[in-house]
């Protein structure tokens, strides 16, 4: 009967739990079907809100759309820009003036423009890639050298290289190189190749000019010189040392290097005034007193200090000469004056030319210089022309000596005269010497 009842226990437990099991199997269902009633009844206001955001969302799509395809003309207008902005770059880089290199710290060319290509007579593709050393003047190696070594070094550096074109032809250019920072070890150069072969041709001709310049100064005869207001010399020639038995200008003995010889007190006026002066001096020098006809002038230069030159010429014998000619001058005017013969002396045009004492006396002048440059016949002939008979008349005409008897109205005398022509240098007829006697 126990066994019985546990049997019977155990199979309502089971019951009860197979029960319980289709229950909960029930209830799951159940709340399955009411999910499912749930999201069925709101399925219509899902549907709404779904819409409603697919519509949002399109619009936004849409704006986003727009905006991209504005980006996309703006990034395209952007690169055509800068296409152009490149293209233009690239022509002032071929265009340029001045030819221009960038290569490393070995000399290898990395990129050249056209105006170096032509420089040097070669196209741009066998330029890259090789060295700078085999387009120039194997005189300049070393420079070269040198100019890579300074640029690396200092970031900059300047240099006068010669290039040779394939002919041989040497091409005077000036190197300005610029070193640019890279990420790698060898930096790169960037240089600018200028054509001086002008400014050299002008240093040529300046030199040249110079060199004349000095072979000529030192071959005047007289003393050349150059100073500055405070009377120190800029510069002398062989004639100043040798006659002044001074130093050329730089010597360290500062007193010789003053033109103490030459300074004047008008050398402020010769700046301030802008003009020259004349003036003679004496100086004494071991050989004895000499005399120098000296002139200044002002040598002006931009913005600086305005310096005085000159030049001199020894008249020491001229003034010999002149003082002797003065003596002579002298005793021939008493010779000509003291001749009792009268004489005088005319011009092709009738001028007195001189005329002497006795002569001039003879027709009331006290002071025969007086007459000099008046008309022979207004003075002789109460004339305002000379007349037919006139003998100075017929030796200008004829070229020959000529004489005749005279009268004339201030003298009551009879007077012989004689005409003679007179000629320069050239043999050209230029007067007549005019000799009158009394012969009454």
């Amino acid at each position: 009967m126990e066994t019985k009842s546990g049997h019977e226990d155990l199979n309502q437990k089971i019951e009860n739990l197979e029960k319980k099991i289709l229950h909960l199997e029930n209830k799951e269902e159940n709340y399955k079907n009411l999910i499912f009633l749930l999201v069925l009844s709101q399925s219509s206001d899902l549907q709404n809100s779904a819409e409603k955001e697919l519509k949002d969302a399109l619009h936004e799509l849409q704006v986003h759309q727009v905006e991209l395809q504005a980006q996309n003309e703006d990034f395209l207008q952007m690169q055509a820009q800068i296409e152009k902005s490149q293209r233009k770059y690239l022509d002032l880089f071929d265009t340029a003036p001045i030819g221009y290199i960038v290569h490393d710290s070995n000399g290898i060319i990395k990129e050249v423009n056209q105006t170096m290509a032509n420089l040097v007579h070669r196209p741009k593709y066998k330029l890259c890639n090789n060295r700078l050393s085999l387009f120039i003047s194997k005189s300049n190696y070393e420079l070269l050298a040198i100019h890579l070594q300074r640029v690396s070094r200092t970031g900059n550096y300047n240099s006068q290289i010669e290039f040779v074109k394939p002919d041989g032809q040497i091409i005077y250019t000036e190197m300005k190189s610029i070193a640019i920072p890279t990420m790698a070890d060898n930096p790169h150069i960037r240089t600018t190749v200028n054509n001086i072969e002008l400014r050299k041709k002008a240093e040529r001709a300046l030199s040249e000019s110079e060199k004349q310049f000095r072979l000529f100064m030192n071959h005047f005869p007289g003393p050349v010189f150059i100073h500055d207001e405070q009377c120190n010399l800029k510069y002398v020639n062989s004639s100043y040392i040798d006659i002044f038995h001074q130093s050329k200008p730089g010597n360290d003995d500062h007193s010789i290097n003053k033109n103490t010889i030459f300074c004047q007190e008008q050398d402020k006026d010769v700046v301030e005034n802008g003009s020259s002066i004349v003036f003679e001096s004496v100086f004494h020098v071991p050989e004895g007193p000499r005399t120098f006809l000296t002139r200044k002038f002002p040598i002006f230069r931009d913005g600086k200090e305005t310096l005085i030159g000159g030049f001199s010429v020894d008249i020491t014998e001229n003034k010999k000469d002149s003082v002797r000619l003065n003596q002579v001058r002298e005793e021939w005017e008493k010779t000509f004056n003291s001749v009792s013969d009268f004489i005088a002396i005319m011009d092709k045009d009738y001028r007195i030319l001189n005329i002497n004492q006795s002569m001039a006396q003879i027709f009331g002048y006290s002071d025969a210089q007086s007459l000099r440059g008046k008309y022979c016949y207004t003075i002789f002939h109460c004339k305002d022309h000379p007349s037919d008979t006139c003998p100075h008349k017929k030796v200008m005409s004829e070229g020959k000596e000529y004489s005749c008897e005279m009268k004339y109205p201030r003298l009551q005398d009879d007077y012989w005269m004689t005409a003679t022509p007179m000629y320069n240098e050239n043999g050209e007829l230029f007067g007549s010497v005019i000799v009158i006697r009394t012969i009454s």
